[in-house]
């Protein structure tokens, strides 16, 4: 299956008046087909509109190892459950080991790791922690 242009991958998910709305299992292969690609942040949107806890679930396996905290949140908030503190836990050093040190960061401050959290920051050059801690600037 070929992924859709970003004008019919809109349509495909949310749809208008003119279209009718897409079979789940329609939404279950394009989803796979993004998560074939790599493109995991789209293939969740794909399982989430399908109602595919597997895939979801998938989706938010893949973060945790890729250490990718954002994905793994959207993931867990898309199930609508709560994120393990043992997950986050390995998201953390999965994060820390490929550099990721926001993402790193923000697992061990979610999963109440003070001790890890604070060696964390120690590794954030003090003007990118600032940064991060006040979000983007307008």
């Amino acid at each position: 299956m070929r992924i859709p242009n970003p004008l019919k991958k809109g349509l495909v998910l949310y749809g208008d008046r003119s279209h009718t709305p897409v079979p789940p299992e329609r939404l279950i292969e394009y989803g796979t087909a993004y998560e074939s690609e790599g493109r995991n942040s789209d293939a969740l949107e794909f399982f989430w509109r399908a109602g595919f806890v597997e895939g979801m679930e998938r989706i938010a396996g893949r973060a945790v190892e890729e250490g990718d905290f954002f994905l793994y949140r959207q993931a867990m908030n898309f199930m609508e459950r709560a994120m393990s503190a043992g997950e986050l836990s390995a998201l953390s050093v999965s994060a820390e080991q490929r550099g990721k040190l926001f993402f790193a960061l923000s697992a061990a401050r979610e999963a109440g790791d003070g001790r890890r959290a604070a060696a964390l920051e120690a590794m954030i050059p003090q003007g990118d922690a600032d940064a991060d801690a006040q979000g983007p600037q307008s």
